[in-house]
């Protein structure tokens, strides 16, 4: 179980540092060893028309099949407006081939085989280690995105597409998810060191300790934040506490500035197990308020139902 959690925690990582490239540098073309999928693309010959989205997965990577669906979506709606989605991958054309027949339309855009020199050219030329990762070229031939599929990217588009990206908006945003990443490697490593040494005769005093641990990495992030607060709340993990897991939700959405919708969830899911039922539901209506997007909107809002149902059905439970 430990190594499973772990597993999927540092294989969603993808760690951010200094490299030689940044935002608005003009994009390298794509050296593919084989197209899969559709194809050829060439950035080149799509400047002034078209708008890339070159992404880097792995079929091995959970985080890089949860994109997928995302992917195929955003090109599906962004198609007629020039976008080109573009995954790469440098696994055996064999593997790929066979893993992109059983997706079918469910994997609906460019797939390819990169020979080693479009890695070199987009993610380790801008530091980065990890997938999935995707860049995002203007119609310019510049990039002017980049970060996770799940985390960005939707928006990113829309803005580009739109016109309305302001590069040194999204340099902030690179910045921040920098800073983010490289807490999540402290928090990661924490995490592998401390269940690895974590015995029956300690267990019961998990939750304390290895809050005082987390306390001297000293995180700022939102990123951090939460991912520590979903750790208490975790219950696979001898980790599970959820006061302290509303402690580190609360901070977490602070640090976001009160309005992002995920994080105000998942206060909201941290007042709720600590049994402040009403307090929760405060928050959760205020999630469903803020989210735009209208699929996510409406998963929100079957959390509100359960927690208002549940709250029925536990009238003891702490109010505030």
């Amino acid at each position: 179980m430990k190594k499973k959690y772990l597993v999927s925690l540092l294989a969603l990582l993808a760690a951010y540092a200094d490299g030689a490239s940044d935002l608005g540098d003009a994009a390298k073309p794509l050296s593919v060893q084989e197209w899969i999928k559709n194809g050829p693309v060439k950035i080149e010959d799509g400047k002034g028309t078209n708008i890339y989205v070159v992404e880097f997965w792995a079929t091995w990577c959970p985080p890089c099949l949860a994109s997928i669906p995302h992917l195929t979506e955003l090109q599906k709606k962004y198609k007629d407006r020039g976008v080109i989605v573009v995954g790469l991958t440098s696994e055996s054309p064999a593997v790929v081939k066979k893993f992109v027949e059983k997706m079918g339309d469910q994997m609906d855009y460019h797939v390819a085989i990169d020979d080693g020199k479009t890695e070199e050219n987009y993610p380790e030329a801008f530091g980065v280690r990890g997938i999935p990762v995707a860049f995002v070229v203007d119609k310019d031939g510049t990039i002017k995105w980049w970060g996770r599929p799940l985390q960005g990217l939707s928006k990113a588009v829309e803005r580009i597409v739109d016109g309305k990206l302001d590069l040194a908006t999204a340099k902030k945003e690179v910045q921040d998810n920098a800073a983010a990443a490289a807490e999540t490697v402290s928090l990661a490593n924490t995490i592998e060191t401390f269940l690895s040494e974590l015995s029956a005769s300690n267990a019961p005093a998990a939750a304390s300790t290895f809050k005082g641990k987390v306390e001297a990495l000293n995180l700022k992030t939102a990123t951090g934040l939460s991912q520590v607060a979903t750790l208490f709340l975790n219950p696979k993990l001898p980790l599970r506490n959820p006061q302290i897991a509303l402690e580190y939700a609360k901070r977490a959405t602070e640090a976001s500035g009160g309005k992002t919708p995920a994080l105000i969830n998942l206060h909201a899911a941290a007042l709720f197990e600590s049994g402040k039922f009403a307090d929760a539901i405060a928050r959760q209506k205020t999630a469903v308020e803020l989210e735009e997007d209208v699929e996510v909107k409406a998963s929100l809002k079957k959390i509100l139902d359960t927690m208002e149902a549940e709250a029925k059905e536990s009238p003891k439970a702490s109010p505030h």
